[in-house]
């Protein structure tokens, strides 16, 4: 009996559309106001609070992780996933936009 299934990808192209993928996932949870929690609600509450976008957030926190990883993963391991992070922030920055009720109000 065979438990699992072994498939061959290419790690530039799991890179890029894991990243996609999970950036898509994160614009949606964003949308109707939920994260997965962690770095997240960070991003939630600094783009609610002071208009920092969440891609920002998230892209300072995936590379202060990657800085931390220096010390245990080999170099290309550590490339895919910094194409990753960027592809996710890329996606974030690019198509979530917060709600009406949760953007900054300019003070006059």
């Amino acid at each position: 009996m065979r438990l699992f299934i072994h498939i061959d990808i290419d790690p530039l192209f799991s890179a890029l559309l894991g990243g996609m993928l999970v950036g898509f996932g994160l614009i949606l949870l964003f949308r109707h106001n939920a994260s997965l929690g962690g770095l997240n609600i960070l991003a939630l509450y600094l783009e609610r609070r002071l208009g920092i976008h969440a891609s920002k957030t998230t892209l300072a926190g995936d590379a202060l992780v990657l800085l931390l990883a220096v010390m245990v993963v080999d170099m290309t391991s550590l490339i895919y996933s910094l194409l990753a992070f960027l592809t996710l922030c890329s996606v974030v920055g690019r198509y979530h936009r917060p709600p009406v009720w949760a953007r900054v109000k300019a003070h006059s």
